[in-house]
C-alpha cells in the first residue's frame, strides 16, 4: 500500500512467468530493497484479470502521475502481444486503471536498458576481462522464459542516452560444433526454423539437458524443471554441469555477437532468471572464451567486457527510472 500526498509511480515488469508490480512516491530514490507485488501470470485468465487483482491488493492511496508497464513482447502502436503468454497488453486499458493519461509500454528489456543507461555503479559484477569505454553502446541480454535484448546508445557529442529494443531472441540460432549442429538439425526436422529461444531460455536449458544426457529431444513438461537440472549441477551431476556449461557457451556466443553487431564497447550485460541462477558458474563456464572466439575480430571482442547485473528487480527498477523521467524528475538505483 502506497499511502502520502505525494505524486507516485506506478510501474510493472510482465514477464511470461511472473508480474511484479510497484507504486512508489517519485521523490524517493529507489536505493533501497523492493518489495514489489509479484504475481504468478498462470493463475489469471487475462491481463486485465491480473491488473485488477495487482491493483486491489496494492490500495493505492496517492496520485499516479506516470505509468511504466515493461512487458515480455514487441510494441505495435499501443499494445503488446505478449510473446509466452497469450495476452495482449493495451496501452489505453492500463492507463485508465491508472486513472492517468501519462502511461507508456515497453518491451520489458528496454526497461533494463533504460536502467543501464542510469547509474550501474556498484550493481555489476564483471565476467571475465575487457574495459568498458566511456559513452561506447551497451547491450543488455537476459535468458528466462524467453531470452531478451535491448542496446543503449549515446551520441558522440554526450547528452540523453537513447534506448533500442527489438526482438533479438528469435534470431537463428547459430551452432558452434557438432552437438550443436545436430541438435538445430533435429529441431528445425521438429519446427522449421530455428531460434535462439529455443536453447537459451528455461524452456531451451531443458531441452539442452535431454539432448546431453539421451541425444534426442523431449515434450512439453517432460524431463526435470530448470530448477532441479540447476541444483543437479550444484551436486554434481556430470550431465547437469555439462548441460549448464553448454548453454553459458551458446549464451557467450550470442553475447559476443551482438557485441559485435552493436559495436559494444560500453559493454555487454547479463541479467534474466536464469542468469541469477547460474552466476556461480559464469567465470568457469565456456561463456567468455566463447564470448570472444570470433575469428578475426578476437582482438576488437576481447577488449569488450561483460558483466552480470546484480541489483534485485532490474525490470522495475528501469521503469521507474523511465516512469520519473516522463515526469521531468531524476532518479537513482
Amino acid at each position: 500500500m502506497t499511502t502520502g500526498n505525494d505524486a507516485c509511480a506506478f510501474v510493472a515488469d510482465v514477464g511470461g512467468t511472473s508480474a511484479r508490480f510497484l507504486c512508489a512516491p517519485i521523490s524517493r530514490p529507489l536505493t533501497e530493497p523492493l518489495e514489489p507485488l509479484v504475481l504468478r501470470c498462470a493463475d489469471y485468465g487475462s491481463f486485465d484479470a491480473l491488473l485488477t487483482d495487482a491493483l486491489e491488493q496494492l490500495e493505492l492511496r496517492c496520485e499516479v502521475s506516470a505509468g511504466v508497464f515493461a512487458v515480455a513482447g514487441p510494441v505495435t502502436g499501443g499494445t503488446i502481444p505478449m510473446v509466452n503468454v497469450p495476452w495482449v497488453v493495451e496501452q489505453g486499458r492500463c492507463a485508465e486503471a491508472l486513472g492517468t493519461p501519462r502511461c507508456v509500454l515497453v518491451n520489458d528489456f528496454e526497461a533494463i536498458a533504460h536502467l543501464v543507461a542510469s547509474a550501474l555503479e556498484g550493481h555489476l559484477e564483471a565476467v571475465g576481462g575487457g574495459a568498458a569505454v566511456a559513452g561506447g553502446t551497451r547491450v543488455v541480454l537476459g535468458p528466462g522464459t524467453g531470452l531478451g535484448v535491448a542496446a543503449v546508445t549515446y551520441a558522440a557529442s554526450g547528452g540523453a542516452a537513447h534506448v533500442i529494443s527489438g526482438e533479438g531472441g528469435n534470431v537463428g540460432f547459430a551452432p558452434g560444433d557438432a552437438l550443436e549442429s545436430d541438435l538445430a538439425a533435429t529441431l528445425r526436422r521438429r519446427s522449421g526454423r530455428v531460434f535462439l529461444e529455443q536453447v537459451l531460455s528455461g524452456s531451451g536449458f531443458q531441452t539442452l539437458y535431454a539432448w546431453v544426457r539421451t541425444g534426442r529431444l523431449v515434450g512439453a513438461g517432460e524431463g526435470p524443471s530448470s530448477a532441479e537440472i540447476v541444483a543437479r549441477a550444484r551436486e554434481g551431476e556430470a550431465d547437469a554441469r555439462a548441460t549448464v556449461d553448454r548453454f553459458l557457451g551458446c549464451l557467450g556466443a550470442h553475447a559476443g555477437d551482438l557485441a559485435l553487431t552493436f559495436g559494444a564497447r560500453g559493454g555487454v550485460m547479463l541479467t534474466g532468471g536464469l542468469c541469477d541462477a547460474l552466476r556461480w558458474r559464469l567465470n568457469d563456464s565456456p561463456f567468455r572464451e566463447r564470448f570472444e572466439a570470433k575469428g578475426r575480430h578476437r582482438s576488437f571482442v576481447s577488449l569488450i567486457p561483460t558483466s552480470w547485473i546484480s541489483c534485485s528487480y532490474p525490470g522495475l527498477r528501469g521503469a521507474f527510472a523511465h516512469a520519473v523521467a516522463m515526469t521531468g524528475g531524476s532518479t537513482s538505483t
